[in-house]
């Protein structure tokens, strides 16, 4: 929990990756 900052990046680029994936099943 030293770096919320990375973790945040993570979170957002797996939420980004799982839209485009969501999109293209569509």
């Amino acid at each position: 929990m030293n770096e919320p900052s990375i973790v945040n990046c993570s979170f957002s680029f797996y939420v980004h990756i799982n839209n485009r994936y969501h999109a293209y099943l569509l």
